[in-house]
């Protein structure tokens, strides 16, 4: 519940914008209250009703009214534009860092599979000597053999680095 006190700052608030005066950044300060807080835009929906007659009146309505969206026409119409022209420049930058794109990560997967393959590592690791081997008596296929003996691999060198 709003507290009195609250209500008549509300009212003298919404008084002083409607009529015009205060500085613009009360003004600026009591736009965004009406935009957050809803007890407040009915404060000033009851004080713009109050002060109704002794407010001017618009002389014409439908040409404010164009005015406004011609105005809102514009604006979408630079916001675009800016969006456009920053819109490349984002791109150019993304693609500057070469190392985040894919293809740098396939490419480099490729070469550490293919300097594993023709330095014998994988070779060492079915063999046994790296320490990791597959116990005798399982016969699966070569991937799942590759994938147990990679995860062997690994662990053995977490724990060695450990120790």
């Amino acid at each position: 519940m709003r507290q009195d006190g609250e209500l008549q700052q509300d009212v003298a608030r919404a008084r002083q914008y409607l009529t015009g005066e205060g500085s613009p950044e009360e003004r600026d300060v009591w736009e965004q209250r009406l935009l957050e807080d809803d007890d407040a835009l009915l404060c000033y929906l009851e004080t713009l009703d109050e002060l109704q007659g002794q407010l001017p009146s618009l002389e014409s309505p439908s040409h404010f009214t164009e005015n406004v969206m011609e105005s809102l026409t514009a604006v979408q119409k630079l916001a675009k534009q800016h969006s456009e022209d920053i819109g490349p420049s984002q791109e150019a930058q993304r693609r500057s860092r070469w190392y985040e794109q894919a293809i740098v990560h396939y490419v480099i997967a490729a070469s550490l599979t293919l300097i594993f393959l023709s330095s014998g590592v994988f070779d060492r690791m079915l063999s046994g000597e790296l320490g990791v081997f597959i116990p005798e008596g399982e016969h699966s296929s070569y991937s799942q053999q590759m994938k147990q003996v990679t995860s062997g691999w690994l662990d053995y060198l977490m724990n060695g680095n450990r120790k």
